[in-house]
């Protein structure tokens, strides 16, 4: 969890560091994509506490935090996908919100 937001400020650093605007990665704003990085921890931080009361005690759960983490970034993954196909549609431009450019 730690070395994943670690990366990903690194490349924000790089970016910074060639000239490149830090303010859109991946063709997403930087505060979308940090809403992203933001539910991924508050998903596996959520499944470890669940798993820490039901096991009765907080070592166990750390074995699952690896497959949480890979499962809320493919989710996050597949919802940035899906967000963007939808926006272009025309029932998309009636319910998501337009992405402003920065």
């Amino acid at each position: 969890m730690v070395l994943i937001v670690q990366l990903f400020f690194d490349l924000l650093n790089k970016r910074a560091a060639n000239g490149g605007h830090v303010a859109k990665v991946a063709g997403l704003p930087f505060s979308e994509l940090f809403a992203y990085v933001l539910a991924v921890l508050w998903t596996v931080s959520g499944y470890y506490v669940a798993q820490g009361l039901i096991y009765g005690n907080w070592a166990a759960p750390l074995a699952d935090v690896p497959g949480n983490v890979l499962q809320a970034t493919v989710g996050a993954v597949v919802a940035i996908i899906v967000s963007v196909a939808l926006g272009k549609t025309a029932l998309g431009r009636g319910f998501y919100y337009k992405r402003t450019s920065l």
